[in-house]
Protein backbone atom coordinates (compact mmCIF):
# COMPACT_ATOMS: atom_id res chain seq x y z
CA UNK A 1 0.00 0.00 0.00
CA UNK A 2 2.81 2.19 0.73
CA UNK A 3 4.13 1.91 -3.00
CA UNK A 4 0.72 2.45 -3.80
CA UNK A 5 0.38 5.82 -2.26
CA UNK A 6 3.67 7.15 -3.54
CA UNK A 7 1.93 6.40 -7.03
CA UNK A 8 -1.05 9.30 -5.96
CA UNK A 9 1.69 11.86 -4.47
CA UNK A 10 3.66 11.28 -7.92
CA UNK A 11 0.45 11.93 -10.23
CA UNK A 12 -0.55 14.84 -7.65
CA UNK A 13 3.10 15.99 -8.18
CA UNK A 14 2.74 15.57 -12.18
CA UNK A 15 -0.54 17.33 -12.37
CA UNK A 16 0.88 20.41 -9.87
CA UNK A 17 3.98 20.35 -12.48
CA UNK A 18 1.87 20.76 -15.65
CA UNK A 19 -0.29 23.76 -14.43
CA UNK A 20 3.20 25.40 -13.18
CA UNK A 21 4.61 24.90 -16.19
CA UNK A 22 1.67 25.99 -18.42
CA UNK A 23 2.08 29.19 -16.10
CA UNK A 24 5.46 29.63 -16.15
CA UNK A 25 5.37 29.52 -19.97
CA UNK A 26 2.51 31.95 -20.37
CA UNK A 27 4.54 34.38 -18.12
CA UNK A 28 7.54 34.03 -20.51
CA UNK A 29 5.68 34.80 -23.32
CA UNK A 30 3.75 37.38 -22.11
CA UNK A 31 7.47 39.33 -21.60
CA UNK A 32 7.72 39.01 -25.68
CA UNK A 33 4.47 39.62 -26.69
CA UNK A 34 1.30 42.02 -26.08
CA UNK A 35 -1.50 39.59 -26.23
CA UNK A 36 -1.12 36.77 -24.37
CA UNK A 37 -3.57 34.05 -22.82
CA UNK A 38 -3.22 31.24 -20.45
CA UNK A 39 -5.60 28.86 -20.56
CA UNK A 40 -5.16 25.64 -17.93
CA UNK A 41 -6.28 22.21 -18.64
CA UNK A 42 -7.14 20.27 -16.55
CA UNK A 43 -8.40 16.81 -17.93
CA UNK A 44 -10.87 15.10 -16.97
CA UNK A 45 -9.04 11.77 -17.09
CA UNK A 46 -6.41 12.66 -14.71
CA UNK A 47 -8.82 13.94 -11.79
CA UNK A 48 -10.91 10.72 -12.47
CA UNK A 49 -7.77 8.25 -12.22
CA UNK A 50 -6.42 10.28 -9.00
CA UNK A 51 -9.80 9.65 -7.27
CA UNK A 52 -10.01 6.49 -8.73
CA UNK A 53 -6.27 5.57 -6.83
CA UNK A 54 -7.61 7.23 -3.64
CA UNK A 55 -10.81 5.13 -3.28
CA UNK A 56 -8.34 2.06 -4.01
CA UNK A 57 -6.30 2.71 -1.13
CA UNK A 58 -8.91 3.67 1.24
CA UNK A 59 -10.72 0.37 -0.02
CA UNK A 60 -6.91 -1.61 0.84
CA UNK A 61 -6.77 0.48 4.37
CA UNK A 62 -10.21 -1.29 5.18
CA UNK A 63 -9.48 -4.61 4.24
CA UNK A 64 -5.89 -4.11 6.22
CA UNK A 65 -7.87 -3.54 9.62
CA UNK A 66 -11.14 -6.27 8.55
CA UNK A 67 -7.90 -8.80 8.19
CA UNK A 68 -6.11 -7.54 11.36
CA UNK A 69 -9.31 -7.53 13.39
CA UNK A 70 -10.46 -11.56 11.98
CA UNK A 71 -6.93 -12.48 13.13
CA UNK A 72 -7.38 -10.98 16.71
CA UNK A 73 -10.60 -13.23 16.21
CA UNK A 74 -9.28 -16.28 15.67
Amino acid sequence: MRCYLWLIWLKLFDIVLDIVQQLATGYYHKQFFEHTSIELGLEFGNITTLLLMLLIVYLLKAAKEIEAENKEFI
